[in-house]
């Protein structure tokens, strides 16, 4: 079977469900047929000209983005508007293009936990796992496809309960957005089994969704040795920071924006907040015995795109799947040594 841009969007939204984005974002295919046969894509962070040029160059069929090139509204699409000119070369070169931001941020497995694990955090968790989308689903079937139901239900821990007349009532817990194909699948051996059903919002956090990371690391360090670690493992040409601990060990970290996290970090008993794009005022989050550190957007992001490979290889093996070779970064950074 060819794989297709929709089998990728299936595989995104497996992993990084578009219900999990926030709700400014566009994500999922942005341009481009769903049906179109992949053979090549191209993974990266920014759909820049140079991104577009590498994937004409290496005859790639999809780029498959963190941030959307199309996000705001456009108007139109001519040479002229640098995003016009992008969209204009990527269809006229049959590329298509699909985003995950937001939504894999808040992903399990996401750019957090890749970020964390450039780190050498180790127990990792949500920092933040506010989203209530868990859902307890009940019904009955007949006990002959008790062992069917249980293989279909894999990864929910379904319970299974002896009842009357040769039947049986499942009960299992999973996240809202997993319902539509679990219960495709259900039908096919089950004609009706909606009949019986029962679904009751469950009034606790998912795990498979957040935002932001906290770990640990495998030996304290001195302040001025963890902001080398992170100029060593995260690739910053600088850093920006605030506040002041000691010894640091638990450390928590958000990829992109995500300063607004500062104080869930602090009351998770962090010594450090690791994140990007914090503005000035932000910085008196820092304080004594705790470190509010900036590394840069690209920098905190761009690991997780090792992840994407890596998952996507292994989800579609005959798939020729490239890492970008462009840095797009759009920051330099000048140092003065006086």
């Amino acid at each position: 079977m060819k794989t297709t841009a929709n089998h990728i969007s299936d595989f995104f939204q497996d992993w990084a469900p578009l219900k999990t984005k926030l709700d400014y974002d566009n994500v999922g295919l942005l341009i481009g047929q769903p049906h179109k046969p992949v053979k090549r894509l191209l993974v990266c962070l920014d759909v820049t000209d140079g991104v577009v040029q590498e994937a004409i160059d290496t005859g790639s069929d999809l780029i498959v983005a963190h941030h959307p090139v199309i996000f705001k509204k456009l108007s139109t699409v001519t040479t002229d508007d640098a995003t016009g000119r992008i969209v204009y070369h990527l269809i006229r070169n049959d590329i298509a293009v699909l985003a995950a931001h937001t939504n894999l941020d808040a992903a399990l497995g996401g750019v957090s936990f890749a970020m964390a694990e450039k780190i050498g955090l180790g127990n990792c968790r949500f920092l933040d796992s506010s989203f209530k989308t868990l859902q307890h689903v009940r019904f009955s079937c007949p006990a002959g496809l008790t062992s069917k139901i249980t293989e279909l239900l894999t990864g929910t821990e379904p319970k299974v309960i002896p009842s009357q007349n040769d039947h049986v009532l499942v009960e299992f817990t999973a996240d809202s957005y997993r319902l539509p194909t679990l219960f495709a699948s259900l039908e096919q051996h089950i004609p009706g089994f909606r009949d019986s059903m029962v679904v009751i919002p469950v009034d606790q956090p998912s795990q498979s969704s957040g935002f932001g990371v906290t770990g640990e690391l495998d030996e304290p360090l001195s302040q001025d040795a963890f902001l080398e670690l992170l100029v060593r493992r995260l690739g910053s040409s600088s850093i920006r920071y605030s506040g002041s601990a000691g010894t640091i060990k638990k450390v928590a970290v958000c990829g992109g924006a995500g300063v607004s996290l500062a104080e869930k970090a602090q009351a998770s008993g962090a010594d450090a907040f690791v994140t990007a794009d914090v503005k000035y005022h932000d910085f008196f989050s820092g304080k004594q015995g705790f470190l509010l550190a900036d590394v840069g957007h690209y920098e905190s992001e761009v690991h997780v795109l090792e992840t994407m490979v890596q998952k996507m290889k292994m989800c579609f093996p005959k798939l020729e799947i490239l890492m970008t070779r462009v840095n797009t970064n759009p920051v330099l950074s000048y140092t003065l040594n006086i």
